[in-house]
């Protein structure tokens, strides 16, 4: 009986130290809501493309449940709500301001399938259901061990036969500098009362020591101001959440995975697949690690050697046949996208030379190029140019490449066309999904604009916005005005008519070369010059529809 007496008194004090910790961290959540965007690598659509890449057939977007733990304001799950209606989303989080906040902006979206709770993660059990896709995004870390522990239950329990589950954390290595800069700022911040004085002083803290080492040229010192750097210009919240909290436990992977298998888990693939792919590292690292068949010690080794300080794992359930040999013609399987544009016409392109290359710019920036001498990749390239940051069929461009090619047949296209697609899939240069995100590319005369974009800039007043593909875009103070009027019913003329009013009553200057415009008529010579280049960028960056 003493045992029993002994073992009850133990697992009480647990439960109210589980329970104070938990009112800290609502607490600290309440005082500086953490700001909540949409992270592309836990999009559901995301997941769903990369299990289907190692040959898991997850469940559909359209009907799909999805839950998210410790989901904030809902700033990473409301833009799939909105724009998956038959779907159904729920998300919690132990902050009421936050909950709250995200409730209110449901409202205003008229949203019905979506449901934010303020509760803990450990009050999740049997009785909420199965769900297609659970997400855990920048909390596994940051929680108390039984919370991680119910995380990784919640993942299984609740988990459908085929569904994925997204869970990011600190990772080892890399993290250790970084915990190093964390265990001075809980030094210097444990001497001050609140929570604002605290970030405050971890901040001059950061100051401190970069001044402190910028002179030195030793490794230590070096680790540290790359460390600051991370950290330079970091927002109040990110610094109180991510330095200051009583919980902040980074990981090796294989102890995580350890973890995740203890929960009949098992290792599907990591959010951004380019860092799983051998190719894409030094053949010195690649030829001793690939004998390795078990991908988990594999995927260690590579964070010893990388420094690796984060990861976002996609786990399943054990079981389920998991194949990492692709075929060559695994880009058939999905849509793709990319940014690539060519840095000549096509008319100017030597293209049956095989002795001059022709370059592509990624993401139209100059430092990063890609280029070919063989003609069929030429012309696939140019294809792909043509729709820049579009979804498309792969044989959609093989089609479009064999009409610029001269005696070449699609069999030759598609065989090289493949094998170089599925290279650029690895090491994350394409873009893979399943389904069409309903983005339009070409604005017309009624351009309208994605609600939920307008709304963030209209209601939340946030200067970036969520796009279709649910990925930030910035906007500019113009662009912040115009995106409201895109309703589809008012042409270029009317909109810019609206803006003006804003223009008179002061809400928005007009600049040209960094001269404020005076002059109404030249005003609106500015702002049509702005509209072209902004309705541009919001088609090329999937905030049409």
């Amino acid at each position: 009986m003493e045992v029993k007496s002994t073992t009850m008194q133990s697992a009480r004090h647990q439960d109210k130290q589980l329970e104070s910790e938990l009112a800290a961290i609502k607490e600290s959540y309440n005082q500086f809501p953490y700001k909540s965007y949409a992270f592309a690598a836990s999009h559901p659509a995301h997941l769903r493309a990369l299990a289907k890449l190692v040959g898991l057939e997850a469940p559909p977007l359209a009907t799909a449940r999805v839950l998210e733990l410790g989901c904030a304001s809902g700033g990473n799950i409301i833009p799939f709500a909105a724009q998956y209606p038959t779907s159904k989303v729920v998300g919690i989080d132990l902050s009421e301001v936050e909950i709250n906040a995200g409730r209110d902006f449901i409202q205003q979206l008229g949203l019905t399938n979506v449901e934010l709770k303020a509760c803990s993660i450990t009050d999740v059990d049997a009785s909420w259901g199965k769900f297609d896709y659970i997400i855990a995004h920048g909390v596994f870390s940051w929680v108390p061990d039984a919370v991680r522990d119910a995380m990784l239950r919640i993942s299984a329990e609740n988990l459908v036969a085929q569904g994925v589950a997204y869970i990011s954390y600190n990772t080892l290595p890399g993290w250790n500098t970084l915990r190093t800069i964390r265990d001075m700022a809980l030094y210097h911040s444990v001497n001050f009362d609140t929570n604002k004085e605290k970030v405050n002083q971890s901040k001059l803290l950061l100051n401190f020591i970069s001044d402190a080492v910028k002179s030195s040229d030793n490794s230590y010192a070096r680790l540290l101001m790359e460390s600051v750097e991370l950290l330079k210009d970091k927002e109040d919240y990110y610094i109180a959440h991510d330095f200051l909290e009583l919980n902040n436990k980074p990981f090796y992977f294989s102890e995580f995975m350890e973890a995740a298998q203890h929960h009949g888990l098992q290792y599907l693939s990591d959010a951004s697949i380019a860092t799983m792919f051998l190719g894409n590292y030094p053949t010195s690292i690649s030829e001793q690690l690939a004998p390795i068949k078990d991908i988990v010690r594999t995927e260690q080794y590579l964070d010893f050697i990388t420094n690796r300080t984060f990861r976002a794992t996609l786990l399943c359930h054990e079981g389920l046949g998991i194949n990492r040999n692709l075929n060559s013609n695994v880009a058939e399987q999905f849509l793709i996208r990319t940014q690539i544009i060519p840095t000549m016409p096509w008319e100017d392109m030597d293209i049956y030379n095989e002795d001059e290359k022709c370059e592509f710019y990624f993401e139209k920036n100059s430092d990063k190029t890609l280029s070919t001498q063989s003609p069929i990749l030429k012309a696939v390239f140019y294809a792909l140019s043509q729709h820049y940051n579009q979804y498309v069929v792969s044989d959609d461009i093989a089609n479009k490449a064999v009409a610029l090619l001269e005696d070449v047949s699609k069999e030759d296209v598609v065989a090289e066309m493949n094998l170089n697609l599925l290279k650029l899939i690895l090491s994350g240069h394409i873009k893979i999904r399943l389904d069409q995100p309903a983005a339009n590319f070409t604005p017309g005369d009624y351009p309208k604009a994605w609600e939920y974009a307008v709304a963030q800039c209209h209601d939340l007043n946030q200067d970036s916005v969520t796009n279709l593909y649910m990925e930030g875009m910035g906007l500019n103070p113009f662009e912040k005005f115009m995106i409201r009027y895109l309703d589809g019913k008012s042409t270029k003329e009317e909109i810019l008519d609206k803006i003006m009013i804003h223009v008179r009553n002061k809400e928005l200057d007009v600049n040209y070369f960094e001269k404020k415009v005076i002059s109404e008529n030249r005003i609106k010579g500015v702002l049509s010059l702005a509209y072209i280049d902004a309705i541009e960028r919001f088609a090329e960056n999937a905030l049409l529809v």
